[in-house]
């Protein structure tokens, strides 16, 4: 899932400038808005001297760049240096494509990448901090607040949610490996189920029929979770697959991640889907997100092997 940077050229000819914004005054935050979005990058020690000398003005990535960093809410940008961390804040005037020939007239590399052009603001912190850089391996999205308190945050959707439970695993990995979570929307409409919800997420609203929600009304995200209906893939049901109107609803998940584009999604139904219909539903399935430009993995799990005093698989 990386930016097609011809697409990018072609849609934005003079380049992005990020939104402007205005200042606040927070002793917390260095007078800098908590809210703005910050681009932590990864700088080569061949690239380092003018950074660490304060005086860099552009930064240029490689031929890959992320394509789920909304590039036009980027307005802060901050340089990591492996074995270091981040100690530096940038303010990001314009980003635009380029060469390495641009830069090195001796190099033929004719392979775009993204040029952000910036100016030092000021330093987060008094030394370098050590910062994992565990968002596309080079790069991270985060805001002011986030990266100061300490912790990404990983924002998560929760489709055909239940009663919770694939969110709650969701949340204690990321909590387990130094991740904030925030859920920004659940949907979810067996009665039962949302009164559980509510129970044990009451500042949180749950939207009712995914079917019935535009994609511009949800949030962005980051994960997708979801627990699509199995009734139609399930041993005990007819199996009837696609041709049972719950079997379609994958296909909700599939709009979703294609509009939206989160880094990545954690879906979930019975053993039984593996096998239906002589494995062509789960093809359908795994082709589908392929599709999408998704790397796709799946495995059959046993809740035994998680320390539940059950036998129950799942997919």
């Amino acid at each position: 899932m990386y930016l097609d940077f011809e697409e990018f050229r072609n849609t934005y000819q003079d380049g992005i400038t990020p939104k402007s914004h205005s200042l606040e005054d927070n002793e917390l935050y260095f007078g800098l808005n908590p809210n703005a979005r910050i681009l932590v990058a990864y700088v080569p020690q061949e690239n380092a001297a003018p950074f660490e000398q304060l005086k860099a003005t552009e930064y240029y990535t490689r031929p890959k760049f992320p394509n789920t960093i909304n590039l036009k809410e980027v307005e802060y940008f901050v340089p990591y240096f492996k074995g270091k961390g981040i100690r530096d804040i940038y303010q990001v005037h314009h980003i635009n494509t380029c060469t390495k020939m641009d830069f090195d007239p001796d190099c033929d590399d004719e392979r775009m990448r993204l040029l952000f052009q910036f100016k030092f603001v000021k330093h987060l912190f008094e030394d370098y901090r050590p910062h994992d850089l565990k968002i596309w391996h080079c790069f991270t999205d985060s805001t002011v607040k986030e990266l100061i308190d300490g912790k990404s945050l990983i924002r998560f959707i929760d489709l055909f949610a239940g009663i919770g439970g694939i969110r709650l695993g969701l949340e204690q990995a990321a909590n387990e490996m130094g991740y904030a979570t925030q859920c920004v929307l659940t949907s979810e409409i067996k009665p039962a189920a949302i009164k559980v919800l509510r129970q044990n997420h009451p500042d949180e609203p749950i939207c009712g029929d995914i079917t019935q929600i535009d994609t511009a009304q949800i949030p962005d995200f980051d994960v997708l979770c979801a627990g699509f209906p199995c009734q139609a893939f399930s041993c005990a049901g007819k199996r009837m697959g696609f041709e049972d109107a719950r079997g379609t609803l994958f296909f909700e998940v599939a709009r979703i991640l294609r509009d939206k584009r989160p880094k990545g999604f954690i879906l979930e139904n019975v053993e039984g889907l593996v096998s239906h219909d002589g494995d062509r539903t789960l093809r359908i399935i795994l082709d589908t997100l392929r599709s999408l430009g998704n790397k796709v993995n799946h495995r059959v799990l046993d809740v035994s092997d998680f320390g539940v005093a059950q036998k129950r698989k799942a997919a």
